[in-house]
């Protein structure tokens, strides 16, 4: 027996919600410690590093969202040549946006020094640490048109469970590792 579209629904709101308000405490937990034990000023440069990262990727401007809502009839018809193309043209697109990325981001480099008035009392590079951000949104472009599919047919829970946990384990880790 085949997923109705409305089981899958259910099923992405089932385990959705509650993953994700688990998310959100142990975020908040993590958060918490992140500030006590490293300081205000890695806090700070993670939210300017990661809002300046959030702006040049505006590049993408919903492509995937369209690309997501064109696959639900070819998925319903089961017309795999219509989706193959479709996935084809998101990656192609998703790997332009790629390299408009990294570029901006490359760009803004040399304005960081304007950008950030009063540099924070760390030790690490600022640059290293902006590229370590960047190429982490850069790489993303490069796989996230494989989700689509997923998305489109309706069944993205099953991404949501997968990242959910790596999420937990990865703020567990951290709080671990502060304490």
């Amino acid at each position: 027996m085949e997923d109705s579209r409305t089981k899958n629904v259910i099923r992405n709101v089932t385990w959705t919600v509650p993953l994700h308000i688990i998310f959100i405490f142990l975020q908040f937990i993590s958060r918490t410690i992140f500030v006590r034990q490293l300081g205000k000023e890695y806090l700070g440069i993670n939210g300017l590093f990661s809002d300046i990262i959030w702006m040049i990727s505006l590049a993408e401007m919903g492509i995937l969202d369209a690309v997501i809502i064109s696959m639900y009839k070819p998925l319903q018809e089961k017309n795999y040549d219509k989706v193959r193309a479709l996935l084809n043209f998101s990656k192609k697109a998703y790997s332009i946006i790629g390299l408009i990325v990294l570029a901006l981001g490359l760009i803004i480099i040399p304005l960081l020094p304007t950008i950030i008035k009063e540099p924070p009392n760390i030790s690490e590079n600022l640059i290293i640490i902006f590229l370590l951000y960047l190429f982490q949104a850069v790489i993303t472009y490069y796989v996230i048109y494989k989700r689509s599919i997923i998305f489109a047919d309706q069944k993205d829970y099953l991404i949501n469970i997968y990242q959910k946990i790596f999420q937990y384990i990865l703020n567990v880790g951290r709080v671990a590792q502060s304490v």
